[in-house]
């Protein structure tokens, strides 16, 4: 990495913005979205950062750090079921715009909580990445690597969707679209649609088993 602009001495640390400036690649490590986003959102490095993935830096990261990228940041959530009280949301960094990020997916059975949150902000795409699984976006695409899947709800197709105002509501969304992709699969975020792996195996869905 070329030194800093500024040429600290010796013993000195370098702002974190001239570090960025030269960096090729950026990592978040797990821990609290929300801290994430607290610390950095509105600040020289936030935007730097921003100015930096434009120009082709490599940034990545997971749970926590995979969670924050997206506009509307998930949180957390609490009870059962397909509720207003199933997420809690708050603004994200906007790395990766228009789309609502969860991580830990299938292994800790949240499908609920991000079909809750695509309830509440149905023009996000909803991403649910599951354990040892990544995805990979250049332009307006991204491709699916890993051993698992990445789980897409697209509420863009509804054609009914219904918060309640109460604290415990259940929701209904009706004719959403749901997508599972394993690795291999890419998927254009701008037209919302998987592009289909010509050598996977074609199942009939009228075809009984």
């Amino acid at each position: 990495m070329p030194p800093a602009t500024g040429n600290p001495g010796a013993g000195e640390r370098a702002p974190a913005e001239h570090v960025l400036r030269w960096a090729t690649g950026v990592y978040f490590t797990g821990g609290d979205q929300f801290r994430i986003a607290a610390l950095l959102g509105g600040t020289r490095v936030d935007s730097v950062l921003h100015a930096r993935v434009t120009d082709g830096l490599v940034l990545a990261g997971t749970s926590a750090g995979a969670a924050m990228m997206s506009s509307t940041m998930v949180l957390g959530g609490e009870g059962a079921g397909v509720t207003t009280r199933s997420v809690r949301t708050g603004p994200g960094m906007e790395f990766l715009p228009r789309v609502l990020i969860d991580m830990h997916f299938a292994e800790r059975g949240r499908l609920n909580r991000l079909l809750s949150a695509v309830a509440h902000f149905p023009h996000e795409l909803g991403l649910g990445i599951d354990e040892d699984t990544a995805i990979v976006v250049e332009g307006d695409r991204f491709e699916v690597i890993g051993s698992g899947s990445v789980t897409v709800v697209d509420a863009a197709p509804a054609e009914d969707i219904r918060v309640p105002a109460d604290g415990d509501g259940r929701i209904a969304l009706i004719s959403g679209r749901l997508h599972v992709l394993p690795a291999g699969y890419t998927f254009e975020l701008i037209d919302r649609k998987p592009v289909i792996v010509a050598s996977a195996t074609r199942v009939d869905p009228g075809r009984e088993s």
